[in-house]
């Protein structure tokens, strides 16, 4: 899917805490574009996401995918998940500050 085109609903984007984090299984991915309403705003703008497909195990509600909204992120990701055997991978993902200021520490090991 190119980034041009439209990530199909739901979407389940992800939206940790300061000091949260999150730890996932990564089987796949995808990027696209998505229509959010900002909080606060009554006007829906189009963004770039990255779909990250995980273990069906590690979320018990909902589809088994993250969609990453934040730059820094997406980015961060990306250049990670150029590893060869993907799947081998656990990734575990920090979130440091509050938006639009949040840095993000992500970590690799194998599964």
């Amino acid at each position: 899917m190119g980034i041009n085109e439209t990530l199909p609903g739901p979407y389940e984007i992800l939206d940790l805490a300061d000091g949260a984090s999150i730890e996932m299984r990564v089987y796949g991915w995808k990027t696209g574009k998505m229509m959010i309403t900002p909080k606060g705003a009554s006007v829906q703008k189009e963004i770039e996401a990255l779909r990250v497909i995980i273990d069906p195990a590690q979320k018990k509600i909902g589809p088994a995918y993250w969609d990453v909204t934040s730059m820094l992120l997406r980015q961060q990701l990306l250049e990670m998940f150029k590893a060869p055997g993907l799947t081998n991978y656990v990734f575990t993902i920090k979130k440091h500050g509050v938006a639009p200021a949040a840095r993000f520490e992500v970590q690799m090991r194998k599964a």
